[in-house]
């Protein structure tokens, strides 16, 4: 959904005249759109962070772009480790859509312990399906772990840098923007719902 522009963002939702504003949800300045809240928000950014060490001991490396986490590696998915990985990045854009959702929906934070406990469960739930049609042993060797204890993840330190995610500026920041994608939308000249009707998301 995201790599096609269809994910229901507050930037989608305002620009077709739906919800009130197009906002990140976490308390960003910046327009909620794909790349926002998958990869620029703060809260993204922490939890990619907490999955990068356990990236790193998975393919030997930690390195991320936009394109990547939404297309998968320009190389190629060639090795158990590399499908392995992208289910993981798949598993952590799952957990940041949800994470997101609660906070609209619920107006509810996840601290990062929480999430640092999400994270592990997604991950398992592939480590058992291939351990179900592989075996124990290719299961752990593919995804380089001794037990399912292997898939602890540690919330980030707060007071620490940014995470050194290896960002592609042409893809973040490209030479011609589209206009509007960093602001507030122009709402559709027909809305789909009154201005009573709409969703306070």
């Amino acid at each position: 959904m995201a790599a096609i522009r269809c994910l229901h963002t507050r930037y989608f939702m305002y620009s077709r005249g739906i919800a009130r504003t197009a906002r990140c949800p976490h308390g960003c300045r910046e327009s909620e759109t794909e790349e926002h809240i998958l990869w620029r928000c703060k809260v993204a950014q922490d939890i990619w962070l907490m999955i990068s060490a356990f990236l790193t001991r998975l393919t030997g490396s930690a390195a991320m772009t936009l394109q990547s986490i939404l297309f998968g590696p320009l190389q190629g998915l060639r090795s158990h480790q590399d499908r392995n990985a992208w289910r993981v990045i798949n598993a952590t854009k799952q957990t940041i859509w949800e994470i997101r959702n609660k906070k609209v929906f619920h107006k509810q934070d996840t601290p990062p312990i929480i999430t640092a406990r999400i994270l592990p469960k997604c991950i398992k739930d592939y480590i058992s399906l291939e351990t179900h049609s592989l075996g124990k042993e290719t299961a752990n060797i593919n995804w380089n772990i001794t037990t399912l204890q292997g898939t602890f993840i540690t919330p980030p330190n707060y007071q620490s840098a940014q995470p050194h995610l290896y960002q592609d500026s042409s893809i973040l920041n490209p030479p011609h923007k589209q206009p509007g994608r960093d602001q507030e939308p122009s709402r559709c000249t027909r809305p789909l719902l009154q201005p009573c009707q709409l969703l306070d998301i």
